[in-house]
């Protein structure tokens, strides 16, 4: 499974040329967005005011998947979370929520942010490139 970070999203909006051969390779039930991605999408739509990206979301989830931030997920954060810190890498809560759902679903997450480089336990591709 692949989880689509807010930058993967953005890249997919700008129909950025390397990203969308590999987003077309895929079936859409192997993508996934975390629901705190989709929280963050959802800031900026309101925030910009943007009819445009709405629509473009909203299209794209009658595609692929919105995963819940359940118990698991909390639980997956607390252990990254510390493991991390006990390594001396500090990321910011949203960006050690996103890394545990990759974490839990033994997901690949699709970012061009290297700070999900340093994350232990984490695969990561930038389909940008």
């Amino acid at each position: 499974m692949y989880l689509l970070d807010t930058n993967a999203v953005a890249a997919l909006m700008k129909k950025h040329p390397n990203f969308i051969q590999h987003f077309y390779r895929e079936l859409p039930e192997n993508i996934a967005i975390p629901a705190v991605v989709w929280a963050e999408i959802q800031y900026g739509i309101y925030k910009n005011g943007s009819s445009k990206i709405k629509k473009f979301c909203d299209d794209l989830v009658k595609l692929i998947k919105i995963l819940p931030l359940d118990q698991q997920v909390a639980e997956a954060f607390g252990k990254l979370k510390a493991d991390n810190e006990k390594q001396g890498k500090n990321l910011s809560s949203f960006d050690m929520l996103i890394a545990s759902f990759a974490y839990l679903y033994d997901a690949i997450l699709i970012t061009n942010d290297q700070a999900f480089y340093n994350i232990q336990y984490i695969q990561v591709e930038d389909w940008t490139k």
